[in-house]
C-alpha cells in the first residue's frame, strides 16, 4: 500500500504509530536512507513493514508505504502533528491565524511523486 499525504504549511509531524489487531507499534526515527533500506529489507524477508517519510521533491508531502501484512487485516496509521500559529500586527492589533480543519489530506497513489 502506498499513500501520498499533503500537509498544511508549517505543520510538523512529531510521530506516528501503527495499530493492528489492538496492538500498538511505535515509530522509530532514523535518517531517510536507513529507514528506506530497513523497510525494503523487511519486505524482501517477508516481514511486515511500514515507512513514513518526507518527499524529496515536495517538503509538504508525506510518503507512506506499508506491506506484507495478511490480507483483510485492518491496520490504522495514526500521525501526530503540531503546528506554529501565524501571528502579525495589523492596525495596532495582534492577530493570530489558525487554519481549520487542522488535519492531513490523504491522496492515494503516486502518479506525481516518485520518492
Amino acid at each position: 500500500m502506498k499513500a501520498i499525504i499533503p500537509t498544511i504549511d508549517g505543520q510538523i509531524i512529531s510521530s506516528f504509530i501503527i495499530v493492528k489487531n489492538n496492538q500498538v507499534y511505535k515509530s522509530k526515527l532514523m535518517n531517510k536512507e536507513t529507514a528506506k533500506t530497513e523497510f525494503n529489507n523487511a519486505l524482501n524477508n517477508n516481514r511486515e513493514a511500514y515507512y513514513v517519510g518526507q518527499s524529496d521533491t515536495y517538503k509538504d508531502i508525506l510518503c507512506v508505504e506499508a506491506g506484507n501484512f495478511e490480507s483483510n487485516t485492518e491496520v490504522r496509521l495514526e500521525i501526530y502533528t503540531f503546528g506554529e500559529l501565524s501571528r502579525w500586527i495589523e492596525n495596532n492589533e495582534l492577530l493570530t491565524k489558525f487554519i481549520l480543519p487542522f488535519n492531513l489530506f490523504p491522496r492515494y497513489g503516486s502518479s506525481y511523486i516518485n520518492d
